[in-house]
């Protein structure tokens, strides 16, 4: 954090006061280690990949930090995530013709290589202008199969690393 420690009294919201330019007023954040799968054909939100946040001050930002220890899909599955506040996408691509916005993609896995699971990360930041309770969300759209958080395609119990659970996190941080 750049700036100094006004003070470092906790406060009941968990904010810290800061003086000087920039710096994190409070962070919340959603962490797991379980396996999501997932076949909507339309963007919706992801099961838990949610965190609500109130900022202190109309002009702060907030900073979205996504991180998925894998992501894949079988049958050849390219799967699309986006950051979304209190359930209008932001910080996607713009609509051109009959093309629709997206934040982020994962390619899937092959019918030859369906171990293959990648780790997917993303940022944003948001300018709510709002001191109100925000919840964001993390949402995603299948094409041509099922997408997988967290684990392979064929996810068997052998002991691979390609067969191991993975670890993800959705963080909200406010910052000046």
């Amino acid at each position: 954090m750049s700036g100094t420690v006004g003070d470092n009294i906790a406060r009941a919201s968990g904010v810290i006061a800061a003086a000087g330019g920039g710096g994190v007023v409070q962070t919340v954040s959603y962490a797991t280690g379980a396996t999501h799968s997932m076949t909507n054909t339309s963007w919706a939100n992801i099961s838990g990949f949610t965190v609500t946040i109130t900022p202190t001050s109309a002009s702060n930002k907030i900073l979205l930090l996504a991180t998925f220890g894998s992501v894949t899909g079988n049958s050849n599955n390219t799967t699309g995530y986006q950051f979304a506040r209190d359930g209008t996408a932001i910080g996607v691509g713009d609509v051109v013709s009959s093309r629709i916005g997206g934040g982020w993609r994962a390619i899937g896995a092959t019918y030859s290589s369906p171990d293959h699971a990648y780790p997917a990360s993303h940022f944003y930041i948001d300018s709510p202008s709002s001191t109100s309770a925000i919840t964001y969300t993390i949402q995603n759209e299948c094409e041509g199969g099922t997408a997988y958080i967290n684990r392979s395609v064929n996810y068997s119990d052998a002991n691979q690393i390609y067969n191991a659970t993975y670890h993800s996190s959705f963080i909200a941080q406010e910052i000046i």
